[in-house]
């Protein structure tokens, strides 16, 4: 969904020939940068004006200057998506939480190979850094502000 008051930051990880998980060969080819797995799919295709993240860490901010664009746009809640729930996912809200971000993760927005992996990050987000609304609830909200 395309909010227009709501600018879009989007991000995803591509592998470098020299990243620490190089190592692990197929599956880090499949995602690496300039290749068709590390490609947006058309539908989340970023558009004109929409800002691009290019992380090859798995949260969204180390290495990256995420967290200098939220400040600058006086951003305070990052809402966290994709895959996995468990490791990038997670990864990123708790990076953002430790930079003083309010983290949501909309459940119906994020997946993981394994459901209890999913459900576990899910939990860690309820218990310890923020809250975990769906995405018809989030843009319930952003309608009616």
């Amino acid at each position: 969904y395309r909010i227009g008051a709501i600018e879009e930051l989007l991000g995803w990880l591509t592998a470098r020939p020299d990243a620490w998980f190089a190592s692990a060969g197929e599956v880090v080819a499949a995602w690496q940068a300039g290749t068709d797995g590390a490609a947006f799919i058309e539908e989340l295709a970023p558009i004109a004006g929409e800002l691009e993240i290019h992380k090859h860490r798995y949260s969204a901010f180390t290495a990256t200057n995420l967290d200098l664009l939220l400040r600058a746009r006086g951003v305070r809640t990052i809402i966290v998506t994709g895959v996995s729930t468990n490791v990038c996912v997670e990864t990123t809200f708790r990076s953002g939480f430790e930079l003083g971000y309010y983290a949501v993760v909309p459940p119906d927005a994020c997946a993981s190979w394994d459901e209890t992996l999913h459900a576990a990050a899910l939990a860690n987000v309820r218990h310890r850094f923020g809250a975990t609304p769906t995405v018809d609830e989030i843009l319930s909200c952003w309608n009616s502000a």
